[in-house]
């Protein structure tokens, strides 16, 4: 039964990929930026401070969310990750599971 929903993630995982790769390059590129700007700004004279601030402020406000593939369904999770699952696909989630039981 869950054959279907299986391979339909997968298709879309790979369809993301390349833009999941992409947007983690960017992300990890910011974040190197970040730094460097940040021991700029342990270092640097008094008036220099507000452009690295605003610099600072300006890649932070820009950070690239780096996308999450398409996911229908679940089993066997804690009602912790299904929290987490939701929140990622924006509050939908089945669960499929041959046990039957609470979540």
């Amino acid at each position: 039964m869950t054959a279907p929903l299986f391979q339909w993630e997968q298709d879309r995982c790979r369809q993301f990929d390349p833009w999941i790769k992409e947007a983690a390059s960017q992300r990890q590129n910011q974040e190197a930026r970040l730094k460097s700007l940040r021991a700029q700004f342990g270092k640097a004279p008094a008036e220099d401070l507000p452009d690295i601030e605003r610099q600072i402020l300006d890649i932070e406000q820009n950070l690239t969310e780096i996308p999450v593939p398409p996911k229908v369904w679940a089993q066997d999770v804690t009602p912790e990750h299904l929290g987490a699952l939701m929140a990622q696909h924006k509050g939908r989630m089945s669960i499929l599971s041959a046990e039957g039981g609470d979540i």
